[in-house]
């Protein structure tokens, strides 16, 4: 499975690995700030629509088109929402809950630019629900397609979503970076589930029957 799955992987490797690196070099707070001054008009409006490839509505759009694939990968979607929902909430509300996000952290000390009709959020910063989101959601789909290009394509998805919400100041580069391991993790078990039920039924889908004139 690892193998045939290099091209979303290691992507994802990199990208960690790359996070955890400026981390450890740079304060999150200069990250933030220097992240911050880097925007445009077009890009405003880019990823204030791009991070919802993160949310609740693309998991049902990928579940239903699943419906007509096979069964036993709904099921493991399923499996991917659902970990997904509870990790990232036992994460933010108990271990982490309080964790200030960039709006509150830098309260009456930087005036972050903030892009026009973003609501931003103020606590519960660890990890990143949308990044987790979609390293889950869109990791998972680039272990079922076949062509090694869309699993980059799966992976670009992930990591745009996952900058989406440092340039919309909803996180900071950690909690993106936490996302993403937490996201790949979620996808590779429920990947790995799924394939344990091979059940006749579970490798049908679902035919729409059309009625006859």
């Amino acid at each position: 499975m690892l193998t045939q799955n290099l091209f979303f992987l290691i992507p994802v490797l990199i990208f960690i690995i790359t996070g955890i690196v400026f981390l450890v070099l740079f304060p999150k707070d200069f990250i933030h700030i220097t992240q911050n001054g880097w925007y445009s008009p077009s890009m405003d409006g880019f990823f204030k629509y791009f991070t919802y490839l993160g949310d609740g509505l693309a998991f049902l759009v990928v579940g239903i088109a699943l419906m007509f694939v096979k069964w036993r990968y709904v099921m493991g979607f399923m499996i991917v929402a659902l970990l997904t929902l509870l990790s990232t909430g036992f994460l933010k509300n108990v271990v982490y809950k309080g964790t200030p996000r960039p709006s509150k952290y830098f309260e009456n000390t930087y005036d972050l630019r903030v892009v026009e009709g973003v609501e931003l959020h103020q606590l519960n910063s660890f990890p990143s629900g949308h990044t987790t989101s979609a390293f889950a959601c869109w990791g998972f789909v680039a272990f079922l397609v076949r062509r090694r290009e869309l699993k980059f394509l799966m992976f670009l998805v992930a990591a745009t979503v996952g900058y989406s919400r440092i340039y919309l100041s909803q996180h900071f580069l950690e909690d993106v970076i936490a996302g993403a391991f937490l996201g790949t993790l979620i996808a590779l078990v429920s990947y790995s589930i799924a394939h344990r039920f091979k059940k006749e039924w579970n490798d049908r889908r679902l035919v729409l029957k059309r009625k006859a004139d």
